[in-house]
């Protein structure tokens, strides 16, 4: 049974679609239910997406930002292969990258065959445009709320809403003073605790119970994952639920991969981290059945708790969800401890009470603010990003054999994204002049059927008949952004 992830959303955070950034962060906005910041963060994401289709796909700013990241990240370029009008738009911003970056990496192919040396160009890259503005408007939000705390109108606004997700407690954290935020973390200490309760009355209710109520599991799930994960409005377009995928085949790592680098339809890499992640995701919905607890197995960080909420079975979800409320509230804990004076002897001078007036309360700020900031441990993207870099170092020893090259070459190869990270793990200079010349000659026969698809979209080319071009906009995308969406960064 699947998750209904929109009745999560619809229910816990309705976006309100608001024009003017600082009135959206106004008392009676915090009023209305769920995480503002969240809610603020999705409208502007979809503005930022929009702008996108109608216009600033073809600015110079555009372009360049995407050169200097390879493309979007897996995640939003799902997305805006999604957009109902995105084509035009992906194209057009494609077939530039396309013929960028083959540039570069053709350049880099005659300076190897020439004999010089020189690092690996494209071994490093620049965060996603579209995550890169995302976080750029979720620091301006909590900046915004942390300094209208400030107001004890909205403090008593707050302690009733007891809404903000963790992820946005922890972007606020930085922005507020002592005593706020002592305050809203003893405000989060007590939603934490409640959702807590709810998951628990949940887990009494049901326990191993596979058939669990989908409504009853919503109920439960209501105010804790918007809490612990805030929302993301993109996890509904990717997976397909984790019943409808075949297990893998159970054989070794090698001949996985061997397979895996001879399919036409992505890249190696792609497919065996999302082979990685459909075993233990399989693995663990399994055992949980069962009754077995494997909490330092469980998806923490927000990506992956949605990713479970996509894939996974309700007892998977409910176990995750109760795993991350049980971490959150540890740091909640500990940042609280922290933030509270320490008790001195009786028999202190008076100078040392002085300074530890003084300079005590920032130290322990700054210390609370580490706490509080620090990323939640997730196994998942431990795991995940273990797969990536394996799979990255057994590719290399594969391709030593000319048989492997060969099948490599026949094959689709690796996305830019994988073909960067195998860069920056310092790959021989003969397996760096190899892996350059296949993606070199891959993007080549990507931006022709680029620009033969916008050759034939005049009405005058309409009697050409057309081929594979048509598709050739959506390869793109998984070219450059990779086709696993949980992919951690």
């Amino acid at each position: 049974m699947r998750i209904a992830p929109q009745a999560l959303a619809e229910g816990s955070l309705p976006l309100l679609r608001r024009p003017d950034f600082r009135k959206f962060l106004h008392l009676h906005v915090l009023g209305a239910g769920g995480c503002p910041i969240c809610r603020n963060v999705a409208w502007l994401d979809d503005r930022y997406f929009s702008r996108f289709q109608r216009e600033n796909f073809a600015l110079a700013k555009t372009w360049n930002g995407l050169t200097r990241s390879l493309g979007f990240c897996a995640a939003d370029g799902a997305r805006t292969v999604a957009h109902p009008s995105g084509q035009p738009a992906v194209a057009t911003v494609h077939e530039v990258l396309t013929r960028r970056v083959g540039k570069i990496l053709s350049r880099v192919v005659s300076t190897r065959r020439k004999g010089s040396g020189g690092g690996p160009i494209l071994a490093e890259h620049d965060r996603c445009p579209a995550c890169r503005s995302r976080d750029d408007v979720t620091g301006r939000a909590a900046s915004f709320l942390a300094t209208a705390l400030n107001d004890p109108e909205a403090l008593r606004q707050y302690e009733g809403l007891r809404s903000v997700c963790f992820p946005h407690v922890q972007a606020m954290a930085r922005y507020c003073g002592g005593s706020i935020l002592q305050y809203v973390l003893g405000v989060h200490k007590i939603a934490v605790d409640s959702a807590a309760e709810s998951v628990a009355a949940f887990d009494r209710e049901h326990g191993a119970d596979r058939n669990a109520d989908e409504e009853n599991m919503v109920g439960a799930l209501l105010k804790a994952l918007p809490l612990t994960a805030g929302c993301n409005r993109t996890y509904d377009l990717f997976e397909p639920p984790l019943a409808d995928k075949p297990s893998p085949t159970s054989r070794g790592p090698v001949e996985n991969l061997v397979e895996a680098m001879s399919r036409n339809d992505g890249c190696a890499v792609c497919i065996e981290m999302d082979r990685t992640w459909v075993e233990r995701m399989k693995w663990l919905c399994g055992k949980i059945s069962e009754g077995c607890e494997f909490d330092e197995l469980l998806p923490v960080c927000p990506q992956h708790l949605w990713a479970a909420v996509c894939d996974g079975p309700p007892l998977l979800v409910v176990a995750s969800v109760r795993n991350a409320l049980r971490i959150i509230a540890g740091q909640i804990r500990t940042a609280l401890d922290t933030l509270a004076p320490s008790s001195s002897p009786a028999r202190r001078g008076m100078m040392p009470r002085i300074r530890e007036a003084i300079q005590g309360s920032h130290r322990r700020l700054g210390e609370a603010r580490d706490v509080i900031g620090r990323p939640l441990p997730c196994p998942a993207c431990t795991l995940l990003q273990a797969a990536r870099d394996r799979t990255l170092m057994l590719l290399s020893a594969l391709l030593k054999d000319s048989l492997r090259r060969n099948a490599f070459e026949r094959g689709y190869g690796l996305c830019l994204k994988h073909y960067s990270r195998a860069l920056a793990l310092n790959p021989s200079p003969e397996m760096h002049a190899f892996l350059t010349e296949v993606e070199a000659g891959k993007l080549a026969l990507l931006r022709w059927e680029l620009e033969e698809s916008s050759r034939k979209s005049p009405w005058s080319s309409r009697p050409e008949s057309s081929g594979t071009e048509n598709t050739a906009w959506k390869r793109a995308v998984a070219r450059f952004s990779g086709s696993f969406v949980w992919s951690p960064e």
